[in-house]
């Protein structure tokens, strides 16, 4: 079982090359002795993240890093996705897909005290978001979290505010979508010194 996977790229600089790390927990919930490997992608690139043997009921954490000379940025206007998928398998057999993408961007502080993505300053317009709606409270689906998607689009916005962690297909559409999201978790309020550490 692919347990937990992270993606992250470290852009140091808009023109820089970046450094794609994965971090894949992989733990064996069978009842015998099995040696996964976990293969992925990074756009066109292909790599293997790592192979494990594992006894039954233990747990391995793969890495893995990828530069990219070139890459692709991230950005509200240009909200390019690079597909980070994975497969697991145990021999020539596959035993699990996890579908990933991932934008490439940098958000700074600069030393006026303004956030940046990948160097250029934002101004950002957007809304406070709650995922409830009336007559069904917090039992939505993801029609209704298009629905509040599309309201906020309406309106201009680029970033989405919520005060805990918002639903992953919301997540994932605001990524497809050119949208930030900030995630008051878990502070709720921070000064700018603190935020530019």
């Amino acid at each position: 079982d692919i347990t937990s996977v992270n993606v992250r790229p470290d852009l140091r600089c808009p023109t820089c090359a970046v450094d794609v790390n994965w971090k894949v927990k992989v733990s064996n919930l069978g009842s015998a002795k099995r040696t996964v490997t976990v293969a992925g992608r990074f756009g066109r690139r292909r790599l293997t993240i790592g192979k494990a043997t594992l006894p039954p009921g233990a747990s391995a954490t793969l890495t893995k890093r990828l530069t990219v000379a070139k890459p692709k940025l991230w950005s509200p206007a240009r909200p390019y996705l690079y597909d980070a998928s994975l497969v697991a398998a145990v021999g020539a057999r596959t035993v699990q897909r996890y579908t990933r993408h991932v934008g490439v961007r940098s958000i700074k502080v600069d030393s006026t005290g303004r956030l940046t993505l990948n160097g250029q300053r934002l101004n950002l317009r957007g809304v406070g978001m709650h995922e409830d709606a009336p007559g069904r409270g917090f039992a939505i689906d993801n029609a209704v979290r298009d629905k509040q998607i599309g309201w906020a689009r309406e309106l201009g916005g680029l970033v989405l505010r919520a005060h805990y962690p918002l639903h992953p297909y919301t997540l994932q559409r605001a990524d497809q979508l050119g949208m930030l999201v900030w995630s008051e978790v878990p502070v709720y309020q921070i000064p700018n010194p603190q935020l530019a550490i």
